[in-house]
């Protein structure tokens, strides 16, 4: 049986139709990327499949039972304690139970008169509990929250003081916690780096339950999904296989119903010119009946082989030096926390530099030292001769609100023509009456859109560029990605797309734990080399991921790993532990002895909280021995 059903369904806002006569079916086990344009309906999809509004037509039907985890992308965090407390607030149901197994254990101490009937109860509740595995709750938590990119100092830090990405990151963090039996996530991957990237995509993977992912990272869907609903024109497509097998699968598509078009047309044409020649002669009848069939032909549609996207040139207009940039032993401190040290590289005219590391690790710090907006700690920042530098950043994209579309922009070319203008905007999607919007009217995407404009026109030979694919749609990262490439000038690109860095970036600087280093080639190679220093460390649980109540036990610091068969002879040994406790709280008399209950009740839930972990560890290390 289906957990979510949708049966001819329509939602539309006034005249406005985003989504007409969809059908489709969630099963238990489905991994499902969603792709359309920006605007398209892909959110308004999610809500109705998590029951959130009602459809204009149509059915939408939720198993019953069944629960849905539904990720906005916009979620509210504040008010709930520390990271690693809210985090905590998934298990609600686990704490509700340790509450009622703790008053009904001070019940049978203080009353042992009531032990006989209380015991029927407090069993099944302990049974319960360890069914949702609570005794490793905590552990679970911190496993996501560092799978999510969160490092122990902070798991700590209050909500309140969060960023819209880490409060992102830890509302997926909460929702893959709670273990819902199907997930819908919007843009999840908007504000992960690629270690939680790959975390995310292995979870998801071993995840029991159905996934609905919203994406525009195309390695993302590639890796994860195992079909693509494409949303496009109001029109709920499906297709299988991965983000790859659906390019290849919609163009055939495409191509077949526009052969189908056109041979229709031929047909339409022809029937066309019978009727006009033999209308009014012997042969009338014959073409009467020929326009009654035309008039009852069900029309084939003509499909675009693409959506409008962004188109882009970007013309430098004046030729820099060939040496743009050395940065030489630049290191960068705030306090004791120290980003980076001893960060050498030099920078050639069309190096197109790829940045990558960990959220908060430095990335934006450097660029603000590369612009002189902030000074290094050690070291020197140079920039090479006639260099003409334009900054694209994700934190300030330098808008006034007042103005219109057409007047920001104009504003940074006046000389310009306002056709010339108008024909820039369209490549950014702003076209007819958008670029009498006013800026505080857009949305965020549009807005980011818009900075990019403006850096465009500014003509630059050197582009720095922070996360310049957040609020781009796939075809708009294409284009991009195809103007970049065309680009004579040097890029420096920070971005967690691992398709966009592949294809662009000729180089990868990672900036991680203190550390700056350079890799050469693509972005895959650098993937490999990263892969193959982390291997020895032992660190598996972020390489291979497990759903929810599956994390395997982390070496500590300096501990070594257990052998199997000394995990094996502890697990015996705690389960006869537990065996012996059960069979001393079975007997009537100890509950005349309340101090007698309180340890032994106190004994169990410890000896069971290291069987639970015992039970990780020999999990990780039976694989480890296998591999």
């Amino acid at each position: 049986m289906p957990l979510i059903s949708m049966h001819n369904v329509t939602k539309a806002y006034g005249t406005r139709v985003l989504i007409e006569n969809a059908s489709l079916t969630l099963h238990t086990t489905d991994r499902v990327g969603v792709v359309g344009a920006n605007g398209s309906g892909k959110t308004t999809l999610l809500r109705l499949l998590a029951g959130q509004g009602e459809p204009t037509k149509g059915d939408v039907h939720i198993a019953r039972g069944a629960t849905v985890g539904y990720l906005e992308q916009e979620p509210d965090f504040t008010g709930h304690g520390t990271v690693l407390e809210a985090a905590l607030s998934a298990f609600a149901r686990v704490h509700a139970l340790e509450a009622e197994i703790t008053g009904l254990r001070e019940r049978v101490a203080h009353h042992p008169q009531e032990a006989r009937s209380l015991l029927s109860r407090l069993g099944e509740l302990e049974h319960e509990f360890e069914r949702l595995n609570g005794y490793t709750c905590r552990q679970r938590a911190e496993a996501v929250l560092h799978g999510m990119g969160f490092r122990d100092q902070a798991l700590h830090a209050a909500t309140e003081r969060l960023s819209g990405g880490e409060r992102s990151r830890l509302a997926i963090a909460h929702l893959l916690l709670q273990e819902p039996d199907a997930l819908l996530l919007d843009e999840p991957t908007n504000h992960l780096d690629v270690e939680a990237l790959e975390w995310l995509e292995g979870f998801l993977k071993s995840f029991r339950g159905a996934v609905v992912v919203v994406s525009h990272d195309r390695r993302f869907l590639d890796n994860f999904a195992e079909r693509i609903l494409e949303i496009d024109g109001a029109r709920v497509e499906a297709y299988q296989g991965n983000y790859t097998a659906y390019g290849r699968q919609r163009a055939e598509r495409v191509s077949r119903q526009n052969k189908l078009y056109e041979q229709q047309q031929a047909h339409i044409a022809s029937e066309q010119a019978f009727i006009q020649k033999y209308i009014a002669g012997q042969r009338s009848k014959g073409a009467k009946g020929r326009r009654k069939l035309l008039e009852r032909l069900e029309p084939v549609e003509r499909r675009p082989e693409r959506k409008k996207t962004i188109h882009v040139r970007i013309e430098p207009v004046v030729r820099g030096g060939n040496e743009v940039l050395n940065l030489e032993r630049v290191g960068k401190q705030f306090g004791e926390r120290r980003l980076f040290d001893d960060l050498t590289l030099q920078v050639l005219r069309g190096d197109r530099i790829g940045i990558v590391g960990p959220n908060g690790a430095g990335k934006t710090t450097l660029f603000r030292l590369i612009v002189g907006e902030d000074r290094p700690t050690s070291g020197i920042v140079r920039l090479g001769h006639n260099i003409r530098l334009a900054y694209y950043r994700q934190d300030r994209l330098d808008l006034t609100p007042e103005l219109t579309v057409l007047d920001q922009v104009w504003m940074q070319a006046p000389q310009s023509r306002a056709g010339e203008i108008r024909s820039l905007l369209g490549m950014f999607l702003f076209t007819e009456d958008d670029v009498f919007k006013k800026v505080g009217d857009l949305s965020g995407g549009e807005q980011a859109r818009l900075a990019l404009a403006k850096v465009i026109l500014s003509a630059p030979n050197f582009l720095l560029l922070d996360e310049p694919t957040n609020h781009l749609d796939i075809p708009s990262r294409e284009c991009l990605e195809n103007a970049l490439l065309a680009y004579e000038g040097t890029v420096l690109i920070i971005s967690h797309d691992r398709y966009v860095l592949e294809r662009v970036a000729t180089k990868i600087l990672e900036i991680k734990d203190g550390q700056a280093k350079v890799y050469a080639g693509p972005f895959s190679r650098y993937l490999e080399a990263a892969h193959a220093a982390a291997a020895p460390a032992g660190e598996k649980a972020q390489e291979r991921p497990r759903a929810v109540g599956r994390g395997p036990r982390r070496a500590g610091p300096g501990r070594r790993a257990r052998p199997v068969s000394v995990l094996e002879r502890l697990i015996i040994e705690r389960e006869q532990a537990i065996e012996n406790l059960q069979h001393a709280m079975s007997d009537p008399e100890m509950y005349k002895s309340p101090d007698t209950v309180r340890t032994l009740t106190a004994q169990m839930a410890e000896v069971r909280q290291e069987l639970a972990a015992l039970y990780q560890e020999w999990e990780l290390a039976a694989e480890n021995e296998g591999a």
